[in-house]
């Protein structure tokens, strides 16, 4: 068949499929975008009509993505965000590249980063974003994003493959107040700090979910912390003026450590090191900054692993 005779779905069909999708109903939909119902079913049925599936399934519950509808909404999602960097490009002297990261990358990497593009040299424009890593991945996976930098993987599906490349390493340490007597300065078990007085980071982060897998392969109970902290320099804060305990980088720790504030407990087993990694979908590749960013990245990572 002559590709220019292939219907393709227009833009108000992306529209509809994605905001019925957020919204859950076509009366939600209808309302997020000002127009009568039953022309969104009408433009649904159309997009259902071009892709040859049903993208939803109805029910008193509401409107729900079919498998294929899950597959087809993505890439919707990614394709009306490619429409208005289309728009914003006509606006903007150069590109703009949406980075989402976790919050201690702000700390290590992207002052690297930032010393490379902070002048307009670079060829692009950075807008940042920081979040977990899950929420970072569901904005990557809605191309709310273009490229995230985390710990975690996102998670890829199918029609929406992703890319994932090692920056470095880092180690994540538990620690507490340079003076607590509750905590032994020999090494300890996690089966022993796991009855203390938490800190933790709120769950989503990477080293959350690090350490609650660690605690329930001992058999105890998930940590139920005093405080969930969405910084690691507060949790330091905290711990440093009290009898707490927190996990943190190890870069900060030694840092607090240095200060005689805290001190960097032994752990059996140890909390390890994990990849940081940028991730990108593969269509990616196609943004015109995306070398020029990766380069940079990569640039900035390879200054990370000097200074480690």
């Amino acid at each position: 068949m002559d590709p220019a005779r292939v219907p393709l779905l227009q833009p108000r069909h992306l529209k509809v499929i994605v905001a019925v999708a957020r919204g859950g109903s076509v009366h939600a939909a209808a309302r997020e975008l000002k127009i009568p119902q039953p022309a969104v079913s009408r433009l649904v049925a159309a997009a259902e009509s071009l892709v040859g599936v049903a993208l939803f399934t109805r029910s008193p519950s509401g409107t729900h993505a079919t498998e294929a509808g899950e597959r087809v909404i993505k890439q919707a999602a990614f394709a009306l965000r490619a429409l208005e960097d289309l728009s914003e490009a006509a606006n903007e002297s150069l590109p703009i590249v949406r980075l989402g990261c976790i919050p201690r990358v702000m700390h290590v990497l992207i002052p690297h980063l930032l010393a490379q593009v902070g002048d307009g040299s670079a060829g692009f424009r950075l807008h940042i974003a920081v979040g977990t890593s899950n929420e970072m991945a569901s904005e990557l996976e809605a191309a709310r994003l273009d490229f995230v930098i985390a710990r975690r993987a996102a998670p890829g599906t199918a029609g929406s493959a992703l890319e994932a490349e090692k920056l470095y390493r880092e180690n994540t340490v538990v620690v507490c107040a340079r003076d607590n007597a509750t905590v032994p300065t020999k090494p300890c078990h996690m089966t022993q700090l796991a009855r203390l007085q938490w800190v933790l980071p709120k769950r989503g982060f990477y080293s959350r979910d690090l350490i609650d897998t660690i605690i329930s392969t001992t058999g105890l109970p998930p940590i139920v912390p005093v405080i969930e902290s969405n910084s690691f320099e507060s949790s330091l804060s905290v711990v440093a003026a009290t009898r707490f305990i927190a996990m943190a980088p190890e870069f900060a720790a030694q840092r607090f450590e240095r200060l005689q504030l805290v001190r960097i407990v032994r752990t059996k087993p140890s909390l390890g090191s994990s990849p940081v990694m940028l991730q990108y979908r593969l269509g990616q590749r196609s943004h015109p900054a995306y070398a020029a960013f990766r380069a940079a990245a990569m640039k900035a990572a390879r200054k990370v692993r000097l200074i480690w």
